[in-house]
C-alpha cells in the first residue's frame, strides 16, 4: 500500500489512492504532496510542512467501526479536523488480527480511538476529543466497565499509555449527524 501527503491543496491531508490525491491537488497553485511507502512518513512530511504557526492546537475525532461476516474482518472510519489549520484526515481500513474479529464492528471502533492517539501523539498534542457512538469507547477508557478481554485490556492500556486528556462525546448512531455518518461510510468503504 502507498500513501499520499497532501501538505499543501485544496484539502491537507492523507489519502490512499492517486485519484484521490489529485482531488485534492488538481488546480491548486503551489500544491505540495508526495507519495509515501508508510503513513508515518506521510504524517511527518505534512507537519514538516506546516509553518509552525499554523501547528495544530486542538483535535476533534469521530470514529466507528464495522463488520463483514462474508470476509470476516472488521474496519474502522476516522475523520479528525485540526483547529487553527485546513487540515482534515479521513480515513477508513481493515483490520483482520485473528484475537479481535470476534468483537466484529466493536474491535475496529476501539482501533480507530488508537489510531487517533498515535496521530495527537505524531503532532504532540496532549488533548483530543473523540465523538463516538458506541458507549465502551468510553467505559472501558474510564475504567466504568471491566476489560475482561484481550481486545478490551490492550485498549484500556494503550489509552493509559498514551498519556493523551481524552474528551469524550457521545453522539446517536446514524442520527444524521455529518461527521458521524461520514466514519461510519468509512468504515464500511473499507471493508470493500
Amino acid at each position: 500500500m502507498v500513501y499520499y501527503a497532501v501538505a499543501k491543496g485544496r484539502q491537507v491531508g492523507i489519502v490512499d489512492s492517486w485519484e484521490d490525491c489529485q482531488q485534492l491537488i488538481s488546480g491548486f497553485s503551489g500544491a505540495v504532496y508526495k507519495k509515501f511507502p508508510t503513513e508515518q512518513q506521510a504524517r511527518e512530511f505534512i507537519l514538516e510542512h506546516q509553518p509552525h504557526q499554523l501547528r495544530p492546537t486542538h483535535f476533534t475525532a469521530w470514529v466507528d467501526g464495522s463488520y463483514s461476516p462474508d470476509a470476516n474482518n472488521y474496519s474502522s472510519g476516522i475523520l479528525v479536523k485540526i483547529q487553527n489549520t485546513t487540515m482534515t484526515f479521513e480515513k477508513g481500513f481493515i483490520g483482520n488480527n485473528p484475537e479481535h474479529i470476534e468483537f466484529r464492528n466493536v474491535a475496529g471502533e476501539l482501533y480507530a480511538v488508537l489510531w487517533v492517539l498515535e496521530l495527537c501523539q505524531m503532532y504532540h498534542q496532549e488533548e483530543v476529543t473523540i465523538h463516538y457512538d458506541y458507549e465502551g469507547i468510553e467505559k472501558w477508557a474510564r475504567d466504568q466497565w471491566k476489560a475482561n478481554n484481550s481486545l478490551t485490556q490492550m485498549y484500556k492500556r494503550k489509552v493509559k499509555e498514551s498519556g493523551i486528556e481524552i474528551q469524550f462525546v457521545k453522539v446517536k448512531a446514524h442520527s444524521g449527524q455529518p461527521e458521524n455518518e461520514k466514519v461510519d461510510q468509512l468504515a464500511k468503504q473499507a471493508l470493500g
